[in-house]
């Protein structure tokens, strides 16, 4: 299940679903927290996944016209460089939240939020 839906990866998300459920059953053991709350401690890594998931939804949903417009977008903006800076493949979110703090990446936003809430 942590299988990022726009790499096709899950090594470092399913590392970090693999040290949530420790600590879950490690909390269990110790303090007789119920097992369930692995569920609930798992919440911010799947917000990750879904995001991934919206991301690759959106990009799918695109015709090759509005896809290479998209590429040609970020290219204008300086995208390329901003991502090898600041992307981070594995947490997605990281990069919005970077871009709202960057005026030249503004212009780019109304496409993040569309798949963002789509």
């Amino acid at each position: 299940y942590q299988t990022k839906a726009t790499t096709g990866g899950g090594i470092i998300t399913g590392s970090i679903a693999s040290d949530i459920l420790v600590k879950t059953i490690s909390a269990h053991l110790k303090h007789k927290k119920p097992l369930t709350d692995y569920w609930k401690n798992l919440s911010g890594l799947n917000k990750e996944l879904e995001l991934h998931w919206k991301v690759r939804k959106y990009f799918n949903s695109l015709n090759d016209q509005q896809l290479n417009s998209l590429i040609l977008k970020f290219k204008k903006t300086g995208m390329e460089k901003f991502l090898e800076e600041h992307g981070d493949m594995d947490f997605p979110s990281k990069l919005v939240r970077k871009m709202m703090f960057s005026p030249s990446k503004w212009s780019l936003l109304p496409t993040s939020f569309r798949f963002m809430f789509s």
